[in-house]
């Protein structure tokens, strides 16, 4: 292991909540201050990002970056490519969100001086983020975990109506409940290696995963079952997954965008932090691991199946879609967690970019009902495009990226012999084929069901449908050239290697 001292990853944190707390402070400002500070907070965060990738990267693959006076704060391949990740996206959903939620203003459904309060807190929740990846502490990991939930569960309910209140409480008790069993789990791990290791850096993840394989059996499967239980929730697995449909659908677009896009790839995160150190040592935790996946995938795209609210259906999806990066990651091999991680990213741009598509039909019909919808490819010629190209993207479709992630995880699947994850892997698959093409064909190409939402339909702004364009041209040049994120995910799984030196390729 390398490592480099320098104090830029608390930059990492420190530029986002600076920002949060001058937009909160600032006043009833109008125009674009609130939008602007947002945005340049993101791009400054977003070249650190960068900065940090380049280093992992040229310093080779177990480079890991800690502050030069605590150990607590760390990053490394992983880390940066997750940062990066989340602060390209951030990007894109605030930039869609300028003319969004101006609509919302314009239609009286909320105040222009509480749109102050949305850009802090989506701020907030960057910062949070930021917390998430560079934490090298198993109780700093938990506490930012849990930070984003409470910022995130203030944006789900931002239109205060009854359901996104009552979609706010449960998301805020399911999670805190089940990120308990995670703190539970944290108690475990460090109680069995206290013994070997002194002080506070029985709690250091980087310390952790040298005596990682003399943890008692019991102790070691008991902590596996909370950190999945916790962090599963927080991923929206089934069967932990109550809060996140209805948190999907009632939250403002760009915020769905933003929960399925990134804040259950936190979960994802932290299971990899901590459950892959087992995944080589106890082969009944990879049995354990991809049962669940293999279940939440299948049940996920079958409930999708019966929605006809198109952000329900597409929350379903997400908890199909997300199984598969904890499949992945739950087999501990170097296949299995490079999969994983492909598909974090491209689910992570396949889904905001979904979420953007539905808002943008909500924007252009009032609607999110697909059963009132119809006929719209000739209405909304952009957004119907980036509907499919996600849709295919999602459905692993060759020359688009979700086709060579889920590929990936296929292989993993194939060479610990787990044929029957394999086959319910490339089973949910052609189903989620089937629900997207349906629903795409109902939405643009179907009889109009209502005159009147078709008459009044139209093309979104440029504002938005940009961002949308951008997203797609994203899942277009990983598909089609796959090899320029591979250097970026070998240096991701290797870290996650590294740490806990354990896992067999």
């Amino acid at each position: 292991m390398q490592e480099i001292n320098s104090t830029m990853p608390f930059v990492l944190v420190l530029i986002p909540a600076l920002c949060a707390l001058v937009i909160a402070i600032s006043g009833k400002q109008k125009g674009f201050l609130r939008e602007g500070i947002s945005i340049l907070a993101i791009i400054l965060t977003l070249i650190i990002s960068v900065y940090f990738v380049i280093t992992t990267l040229f310093n080779g693959d177990n480079t890991v970056i800690f502050t030069a006076f605590s150990r607590n704060v760390f990053i490394d391949g992983f880390g940066s490519m997750m940062a990066f990740l989340i602060n390209v996206l951030l990007l894109v959903i605030v930039i869609y969100s300028i003319t969004y939620m101006k609509s919302a203003v314009d239609s009286g459904e909320i105040e222009d001086s509480r749109l102050r309060s949305y850009y802090a807190l989506v701020m907030t929740f960057n910062a949070t983020m930021m917390l998430t990846v560079i934490s090298n502490h198993l109780i700093m990991l938990y506490i930012s975990v849990e930070a984003s939930t409470l910022a995130t569960a203030l944006l789900v309910c931002f239109f205060k109506n009854r359901r996104g209140l009552e979609a706010a409480y449960k998301y805020i008790l399911l999670i805190v409940v089940g990120i308990a069993f995670a703190l539970m789990g944290c108690v475990l791990l460090y109680s069995s290696v206290v013994p070997d290791i002194t002080g506070h850096n029985a709690l250091l993840l980087t310390e952790i995963g040298k005596v990682a394989n003399r943890v008692p059996h019991s102790i070691a499967i008991i902590a596996v079952a909370c950190f999945i239980i916790g962090f599963g929730t927080k991923g929206g697995l089934i069967p932990f997954h109550a809060w996140l449909p209805d948190a999907h659908a009632e939250a403002p677009a760009p915020i769905s965008a933003l929960l399925s896009g990134l804040i259950i790839k936190i979960g994802a995160y932290a299971f990899a932090r901590t459950v892959v150190i087992f995944s080589p040592h106890y082969n009944i935790i990879v049995i354990y691991v991809s049962i669940i996946a293999c279940i939440s995938m299948f049940l996920g795209i079958l409930l999708a199946f019966a929605q006809d609210d198109i952000k329900r259906l597409l929350a379903f999806s997400s908890i199909s879609q997300i199984s598969y990066v904890f499949g992945g990651l739950g087999l501990g091999s170097y296949v299995g967690i490079y999969g994983g991680l492909f598909h974090l990213i491209n689910h992570s741009i396949l889904k905001t970019l979904l979420f953007l598509a539905a808002g943008a039909l909500m924007y252009a019909t009032g609607t999110r009902k697909i059963s009132e919808l119809g006929g719209l490819a000739n209405k909304m010629p952009i957004t119907s495009v980036c509907f499919f190209i996600g849709a295919l993207g999602i459905s692993g479709m060759p020359l688009f990226n979700g086709f060579h992630s889920k590929f990936a995880i296929f292989v993993a699947f194939a060479q610990q012999k787990l044929w029957w994850a394999l086959a319910v892997a490339v089973g949910t698959g052609i189903l989620t084929l089937a629900v997207f093409v349906w629903t795409g064909y109902r939405i643009f190409w179907g009889k109009p069901a209502s005159d009147k939402i078709y008459n009044s339909a139209r093309e979104i702004p440029f504002a938005m449908w940009a961002p949308m364009v951008v997203l797609s041209g994203f899942i277009l040049l990983i598909g089609l050239y796959p090899q320029i994120v591979y250097p970026i995910l070998n240096s991701a799984t290797q870290s996650i290697i590294q740490i806990w030196k354990g896992v067999s390729f």
